[in-house]
């Protein structure tokens, strides 16, 4: 039994090492990753961002948003936040809520004293990546999804903890939990996205999205009946 027990730990390190390993060689990818669908009546080109990548990177970014641009794509994207209209303890609540599920931890970047992200640079300004104007975001709120999380994943109860502790400081949230409510916002964020592109009155979209919520993005295109 203790054999086993160590072989299934041996296992699930490799399987994490291994799922690392594939995330910072893409990473270190030269290139955008894009996707071609057809939605309805629409051509919808879905790119795949990260807020820190190589030089490199973000060159190839420049000249996929230049070129579509110039042949009239709408560049759009979802953006969750918690509007500035809402009530102020609504806004603080739900970040901590968030908190709460995932946890909070520096932001990998250049200033990253590992030296695997040592020559990451942080995306560049939208005029300096060859759009005058910034993307169209179409906004979802954050404490809306929260509700909607809470509604079938059972309330988010704050304890005094989670009331003092500063957002500067390193916090640790639960893992079960944290990959439960990951789950949940790239499901509801790809639904929402989905949506708002069917609404479009635009022929020729651009999405602005992540590497992490493509493959199920893709996978509701498909159950809907789009495709490539």
């Amino acid at each position: 039994m203790k054999h086993t027990t160590i072989w299934i730990a041996a296992l699930m390190m490799l399987s994490t090492s291994c799922k690392l390993t594939r995330q910072i060689k893409a990473r270190y990818s030269k290139k955008v990753y894009s996707h071609e669908y057809k939605i309805q009546d629409k051509n919808v080109v879905y790119l795949e961002l990260w807020s820190t990548a190589k030089e490199e990177y973000y060159d190839d970014l420049r000249s996929k948003l230049v070129f579509y641009k110039s042949k009239s794509y709408e560049i759009n994207g979802l953006r969750t936040c918690c509007p500035k209209s809402e009530d102020s303890i609504r806004i603080v609540t739900t970040k901590l809520k968030i908190r709460k599920l995932r946890g909070y931890a520096r932001p990998i970047g250049p200033e990253s004293d590992d030296i695997i992200f040592s020559n990451f640079v942080k995306r560049p300004s939208w005029d300096k990546l060859g759009l005058a104007n910034k993307p169209n975001w179409w906004t979802y709120s954050l404490s809306d999804l929260m509700d909607k999380f809470e509604q079938t994943h059972g309330k988010v109860a704050l304890e005094e903890m989670d009331l003092n502790t500063s957002f500067s400081t390193r916090y640790r949230g639960d893992k079960s939990r944290k990959k439960e409510f990951n789950s949940f916002f790239i499901d509801e964020t790809n639904r929402e996205l989905i949506k708002r592109i069917q609404e479009s009155p635009s022929k020729n979209l651009l999405i602005l999205g992540t590497r992490f919520s493509h493959k199920d993005f893709e996978k509701k295109l498909l159950r809907i009946g789009e495709k490539k």
